[in-house]
């Protein structure tokens, strides 16, 4: 799995986060207990602009969850330029089909400061 591009600063969840997940389009179906569990062992990390969350083709296990910033999906093409894919930002989760997959097809990066949460795939 990998982990970015530098060592990122790990957060604890606050109220305010657990609000923020509770509200998203795909906790707010979940029961109280299930969010809880699942969140249990979510790791929040920070990064800064540009900084790379993972990149095309790296096995990635986890789902990934903006509690703040904005992030940018691209894929690179083989004449090396770079497409957007999509961008998120607070509440949203990505990353879902390369768990699936166990690849990334895309590269994320921050497209400015953020925080994101990263949880684990198989207690999804």
């Amino acid at each position: 799995m990998f982990i970015g591009t530098r060592a990122m600063e790990t957060l604890q969840l606050t109220s305010s986060d657990r609000t923020t997940f509770l509200r998203s389009r795909f906790f707010v179906r979940l029961p109280r207990s299930t969010v809880d569990s699942i969140l249990k062992d979510t790791r929040l990390s920070t990064y800064e602009e540009h900084d790379v969350l993972f990149h095309q083709g790296d096995g990635i296990d986890d789902v990934f969850f903006v509690l703040s910033g904005l992030i940018r999906l691209y894929r690179v093409g083989k004449d090396g330029r770079e497409a957007d894919v999509a961008v998120f930002s607070k509440g949203e989760m990505f990353a879902e089909n390369a768990m699936y997959l166990g690849r990334a097809t895309a590269s994320a990066e921050a497209a400015e400061a953020s925080i994101v949460a990263r949880i684990d795939g198989a207690k999804l």
